[in-house]
């Protein structure tokens, strides 16, 4: 039984299992997902694709292979946390000392004694225990921490699968007005039911201001003058005139805009329009559009026909029900210039497990990297003080720094040619 969990939890498993699981990823990201299977007919035929769509390959994070590697992962983790207990509960009881000889070995007496354990506990060493033997250790938190590097990644495996498994992702196009009560979903490929209604009451697109390039022209001469860049909403100078303009909106599709000046008790004015009776009139030259500023679409969400939540979902700031988040992903208008709203429906089960592991892993990996466990165990026998010392990775470190504590407070030590 011990040989059979030692091969599960081997290391070389753990690898190849991560290595499977980054290639099958690998695939999942590069080739196409979803019910379309054109582009696998394009790679390997008709008859290729039909085979990828059986074999999952067209859905890579749900399909039984990609399952069973998570499946797999999590039964070498628990082999692999079972397999190192023990060693780890011997180590923090003292036998791994005990196991091997003696490093420091001073005459028997209150004073060696004394200084021995003042020693030890200069250089961290707290002790636990005194039944018979003296046990002492140092830094022995960071078992805690190995076991929350494993176990941080059994529950990020966990919650993968179960998230996988109990989760959805499912996307609907809803036009404005109407009323959508399934969606279609991209684990088995079909139209089902979401736990409610949506309704879409409106679309909203913020714009962004336009940036204008403008022209100054002398009405009467046709003289051109400076160019003025700035944009809707701002404010600006014009030579030869008093006081300030200000760009209150620019046309786009008229390629006009509607000005204001502050001038002659406040002048309203256009494109090519004379501003007052200055003689001048401002043409546009230049603009640049940009994406919208944001888009809001104002929903509410039903069950059995009676509204239960409203409000504005809008990118990267989804609608939330039932375990469920509502992402708008998509907009515009169809050829006939019906606005329409494009949704995602998202529910992973396994979110906060993933989020609680990554911590977890994240604490535990750090702490096992910079602290290490050393036990050392005090015995009397034959009339000596014998300390034999366990520790992760410094042992000759630390039996260097005892002995040389020791020499310095006069006090005879031996290290053990073992």
């Amino acid at each position: 039984m011990k040989q059979f969990l030692n091969r599960l939890g081997s290391p070389k498993l753990t690898l190849t299992l991560f290595l499977l699981l980054a290639v099958m990823s690998a695939f999942g990201t590069f080739l196409p997902q979803g019910p379309d299977t054109g582009r696998w007919e394009e790679i390997l035929g008709s008859a290729g694709a039909r085979i990828a769509a059986a074999a999952g390959l067209v859905d890579f994070f749900h399909s039984p292979w990609f399952g069973l590697l998570l499946v797999g992962l999590c039964v070498n983790m628990v082999a692999c946390m079972w397999g190192r207990i023990p060693g780890m509960v011997s180590s923090y009881r003292g036998k791994a000392a005990l196991g091997r000889a003696s490093v420091l070995d001073l005459p028997d007496g209150d004073r060696s004694e004394h200084r021995l354990i003042a020693v030890l506990r200069s250089h961290g060493f707290r002790e636990s225990g005194h039944d018979p033997d003296r046990l002492f250790h140092r830094w022995a938190v960071s078992y805690l921490f190995i076991l929350f590097t494993h176990v941080s990644l059994l529950i990020v495996m966990i919650a993968s699968v179960a998230g996988s498994a109990l989760g959805f992702v499912m996307t609907q196009r809803i036009y404005v007005g109407d009323t959508a009560g399934t969606a279609f979903s991209w684990k088995v490929m079909d139209e089902v039911p979401l736990p409610f209604e949506v309704r879409v009451d409106d679309l909203v697109v913020v714009p962004n201001v336009v940036g204008v390039r403008l022209g100054v022209l002398k009405i009467d001469t046709g003289e051109k003058g400076k160019l003025i860049t700035t944009h809707e909403g701002a404010s600006f100078t014009v030579p030869g005139l008093a006081g300030r303009v200000t760009l209150d909106r620019f046309h786009t599709e008229e390629k006009g805009f509607t000005a204001r000046w502050s001038g002659a008790g406040g002048t309203t004015f256009g494109a090519g329009e004379q501003i007052g009776q200055s003689g001048l009139a401002l043409v546009p030259v230049a603009y640049a559009t940009w994406p919208e500023r944001q888009v809001l679409a104002p929903a509410a969400l039903l069950v059995d026909g009676l509204e239960v939540a409203s409000g504005e979902i809008s990118i990267n700031h989804p609608m939330t029900r039932d375990g469920v988040r509502i992402y708008l992903t998509d907009y515009g208008k169809d050829r006939f210039g019906l606005p329409y709203v494009g949704f995602q429906f998202v529910r992973d089960p396994g979110e906060m497990g993933v989020w609680i592991g990554s911590v977890l892993f994240l604490l535990g990996a750090t702490g096992a990297v910079f602290t290490r466990h050393s036990c050392a165990v005090v015995i009397r026998e034959g009339g000596r003080l014998r300390v034999h010392l366990s520790s992760r990775g410094d042992r000759d470190k630390i039996i260097g720094q005892l002995l040389k504590a020791l020499d310095e407070g006069n006090r005879p030590g031996t290290l053990s040619d073992s």
